[in-house]
């Protein structure tokens, strides 16, 4: 099936340990530590762990699709106006009735948009802390090595509430009753020597139904929270075409996405300035660990002094009646 990565290119990169928390909500892309994220210095793009759905339509003549909240940002996103708005991941996974073995899922790349295969052995295994309506699997892509789609898997079962589930490698196993998985042709270590996207699936059975998901974190085995709470949220109503664009979407999410756009903080030397409607609304400054380095409350026009941080990469959450905004900065 054909993969397609939703986002912009952005300048970055940095390293990833294990026992690594990789997405919380803070930011659009996960931070898989495979190549480029925030580090002007050192790269030129940033191309690892961006989110993409994906369904039985193209290849299986199927009619499963995900349904977003909102319509595509200026830079073509369809996930960051939901970190913009909610802090988390949240679609309508729909199952159709056209191919009998249906599929739909929300999937990041490991490394960049053409998968290249990943030594992930060191994270020990994936965490994540989720809701679904429905039953969903958590699936490890190597579709370079495994060519019959037996992946390696574990089970998440329907959950109201956000709830967290960590493996272990050892924990993740393929359908041993056919293909490659009968014929033990591969082992979970040469698949996660391998991988190339992390998944979360939902299989419908050739049944009529829908499902909606959040996922709140992913990370290395024993890293995730179980940190997240249901926002306020807009009904899914945009439908991929599968193909990374949306095949229609009603008025009501485009809105909404736009007020939450309607605030910019601009960085010039130590000096951030908000253009906007942003007065009444409080402003955080947060480093990459989530601590509080400095806060206020804004007017319009108004400014902040970070002179007194140090160089790195930080994150600004501006929050109010009318506004919902994060973004991240780097100070020199």
């Amino acid at each position: 099936m054909k993969k397609n990565i939703f986002g912009f290119a952005m300048l970055a990169a940095c390293s990833m340990a294990s026992a690594d928390l990789m997405f919380n909500g803070s930011d659009q892309q996960v931070n898989t530590g495979a190549d480029c994220m925030y580090d002007y210095e050192t790269c030129t793009t940033s191309t690892m762990g961006y989110w993409y759905d994906y369904d039985d339509r193209k290849e299986n003549a199927g009619s499963s699709y995900t349904l977003y909240p909102y319509e595509a940002d200026e830079y073509g996103s369809l996930i960051k106006p939901m970190i913009d708005n909610v802090g988390y991941l949240y679609v309508t996974q729909v199952s159709g009735a056209a191919y009998e073995y249906s599929f739909v899922g929300m999937g990041f790349n490991v490394v960049d948009g053409s998968q290249t295969p990943y030594d992930a052995t060191a994270w020990g295994g994936l965490c994540i802390t989720y809701t679904s309506e429905k039953p969903v699997y958590l699936e490890l892509g190597a579709d370079a090595l495994i060519t019959d789609y037996n992946a390696f898997r574990i089970s998440l079962a329907a959950a109201t509430t956000p709830t967290v589930v960590s493996k272990t490698w050892s924990e993740f196993s393929c359908d041993k009753t056919w293909g490659s998985c009968k014929a033990g042709t591969y082992t979970i270590d040469q698949v996660t020597s391998a991988l190339q996207a992390v998944k979360v699936k939902m299989e419908g059975k050739g049944k009529e139904f829908s499902s909606l998901l959040r996922i709140f974190e992913v990370g290395t085995a024993g890293s995730c929270t179980g940190a997240g709470a249901i926002g306020t949220e807009t009904t899914p109503n945009c439908k991929s075409d599968g193909d990374g664009a949306l095949e229609s979407c009603s008025g009501a999410a485009i809105a909404d996405v736009k007020a939450a756009s309607a605030v910019k903080a601009t960085l010039s030397g130590r000096t951030l300035a908000f253009s906007g409607k942003v007065a009444g609304a409080s402003v955080e400054v947060l480093n990459l660990q989530g601590q509080v380095m400095s806060r206020s409350v804004l007017s319009n026009g108004a400014t902040m002094n970070l002179s007194s941080l140090k160089s790195g990469v930080y994150m600004v959450r501006v929050s109010g009646a009318a506004v919902n905004m994060n973004q991240k900065i780097v100070l020199e």
